[in-house]
């Protein structure tokens, strides 16, 4: 099953259910949009989770920095990629 991305809505916010929409549709159980985690690099990324009620994990790889993303106030925030043990930490919270 292939992820959800940007240009699969019009609207940004559209993003998770069609997220979960996808995930059911392949067979997976998917009992909310809590469920749901958003990653992204964006302070639109973090709002599209808040909107539908999924978490969101931020990274601070793309044009906003690490203070700007914190403000934002994503579930979780990690500085870039390379913190892998956390960002699966983070995950198996579920």
């Amino acid at each position: 099953m292939r992820g959800v991305y940007g240009d699969d809505a019009f609207e940004r916010d559209d993003l998770v259910p069609v997220a979960v929409g996808r995930a059911r549709t392949a067979g997976a159980v998917v009992p909310s949009p809590a469920h749901v985690v958003v990653i992204g690099d964006t302070p639109l990324d973090i709002r599209c989770a808040r909107v539908a009620g999924a978490r969101s994990i931020a990274v601070a790889t793309g044009s906003f920095d690490l203070t700007t993303i914190h403000r934002k106030s994503a579930t979780a925030v990690f500085p870039d990629r390379s913190v892998r043990e956390a960002f699966l930490a983070f995950l198996d919270e579920f």
